[in-house]
């Protein structure tokens, strides 16, 4: 054997040996892919719902370190958006001056929430992103159509024959795919959008209901604490009055020094109670400019309520009103559109293992220059079926978590209606004990108050002692205090019997 052989021969079993590896290598490695890929789901999860997951070390290793105290939160400079810049968003430089009003009613103050709090504007723009996203689902009816344009320049020789040959070649071309047919998955991927889109709309009702329920309770605060503030000057008119009657006494001989000192403390416990109102009607007036997604200032004069809003169906019986409720609860609704939104994601997943149909149409038009100059035309029109027979199970785990992820969410939307179910319940109930709340306070109010003047005559013409007085004030302000309390959970009670129904609506001036 000659050299030149040996080395052929030893390098075609070289060449042979490193086939062989790579063929080794290549059935290892798909190997592990599969291996890998394969997750056993009961694995992954707790054994069962009554169960806690016990999470590996590798999840762990995500918590925050000792020497890491977290993410630092993130500043959003809403200036810095043309979509606020602009006043495209809506938002008044003043929204309290805009109104026009001295003093903002509860109609006004709604406006005002409804148009600047930031968690009606939040759910809006997610709803917004879902159309758009919907939008983005339908495009999949229509034909994909591109256009280019190419430019080439060419350079051949030819080794047999001397010389060199250029040609440029330059055109537009036009590509068209439409995707005709797909066992359903193109309908579910639309309808799902469609289900998402509602469940957003429907967040961003009870958003809005939520809203106008914050605004009237915490207007309802503010008329309380503002009612209190009332009830302690009455009291310390009271106060004073008996002050002055027992030092009457004590200086026509009548009455003695304790008596009048008891009626100066009552004084001035009066007047600290008074400074204590001030302090709980600012607070109140805060939480009320939260609420309407403002900064609390002095400018803010709220209008006091005559009379409190009725409630339209209040004849009807618990029975009825959850039945209403399960109708009218907008984030009730969204949960129902959420489960119908997954169910179709579940039919486009199982369609998703079928193969899709489609057209495509490409037409390019060349111009040739050099040697050989001739215009090209090229035209194509195919149908095309696609399958995709192996993806490493993919598919398959698509399918099982669509499945869960709508267990889940007929799971979810289950919780709510426990939740609507109780809250339509337990503010049935409070309505009907705050009315009750109202007329009794109401008539012990009268009650206390005939009671007192009685007391105060008594105690002038000596009949009545000192303590008899006290104790007669004391009570009178507390009937005061009690009948403002039973008051403010009955317009409470109101606006969340009104939400837990799905019925509270927005107020406004021509109401």
């Amino acid at each position: 054997m000659q050299d030149s052989d040996f080395k052929v021969s030893q390098g075609k079993s070289a060449s042979h040996a490193a086939a062989g590896k790579l063929a080794l290598l290549g059935v290892l490695n798909v190997s592990l892919f599969l291996f890998h890929g394969c997750v056993n789901v009961d694995e992954e999860v707790a054994a069962r719902p009554s169960e806690l997951w016990r999470p590996p070390a590798e999840a762990q290793a995500n918590a925050p370190k000792p020497d890491n105290p977290g993410i630092d939160a993130v500043n959003f400079v809403a200036g810095q958006d043309k979509y606020y810049t602009q006043g495209l968003a809506g938002y008044e430089k003043n929204p309290v001056a805009s109104v026009g009003l001295p003093k903002l009613d509860l109609p006004a103050l709604v406006d005002i929430a409804l148009s600047n709090n930031p968690e009606t504007r939040y759910t809006w723009l997610i709803a917004r992103t879902r159309a758009s996203e919907y939008g983005q689902s339908l495009s999949e009816y229509y034909p994909y159509v591109s256009v280019g344009a190419s430019v080439a320049r060419e350079k051949q020789k030819n080794v047999a024959v001397p010389g060199k040959t250029y040609s440029t070649a330059y055109g537009p071309s036009l590509n068209i795919n439409w995707l005709l047919f797909n066992f359903g998955e193109r309908e579910a991927t639309a309808n799902a959008a469609r289900q998402a889109l509602f469940a957003s709309n429907f967040t961003y009702n009870q958003i809005y209901q939520d809203v106008v329920r914050e605004v009237l309770i915490r207007y309802y605060d503010l008329w309380s604490a503002e009612s209190n503030l009332e009830a302690s000057k009455a009291f310390l008119l009271n106060t004073e009055a008996t002050f002055d009657a027992a030092d009457k006494k004590l200086k026509s001989g009548l009455g003695n020094k304790q008596d009048a000192l008891r009626a100066l403390a009552n004084v001035k416990t009066a007047e600290a109670q008074i400074e204590g109102d001030i302090a709980a009607i600012e607070a109140a007036r805060a939480k009320l400019a939260t609420a309407l997604g403002i900064e609390v200032s002095a400018s803010l004069q709220i209008e006091q309520i005559e009379e409190f809003p009725e409630f339209d169906t209040l004849d009807a019986d618990v029975n009825r009103l959850v039945a209403e409720a399960l109708q009218n609860r907008p984030n009730l609704l969204s949960s129902y559109a959420s489960v119908r939104e997954q169910e179709f994601n579940l039919d486009a997943a199982r369609a998703d293992l079928f193969p899709e149909l489609s057209a495509q149409v490409s037409m390019q038009y060349l111009e040739l220059t050099g040697s050989n100059p001739s215009p090209y035309n090229d035209y194509v029109a195919a149908l095309v079926l696609e399958w995709d027979i192996f993806q490493g199970f993919y598919k398959w785990y698509e399918i099982d978590k669509q499945r869960d992820r709508a267990r889940a969410a007929r799971q979810d939307a289950r919780q709510v209606e426990l939740e609507v179910l109780q809250q339509v319940w337990t503010a049935f109930f409070a309505y009907r004990s705050a009315i009750k709340q109202v007329d009794s306070t109401t008539s012990a109010l009268d009650a206390q108050q005939q009671a007192y003047d009685a007391i105060s005559i008594g105690y002038e013409s000596g009949i009545n002692n000192l303590l008899d007085l006290l104790t007669s004030q004391e009570d009178l302000d507390d009937a005061r205090r009690n009948l403002i309390s039973a008051k403010n959970s009955l317009g409470t009670s109101i606006a969340d019997l009104a939400r837990a129904t799905g019925n509270l609506p927005r107020l406004t001036r021509e109401q």
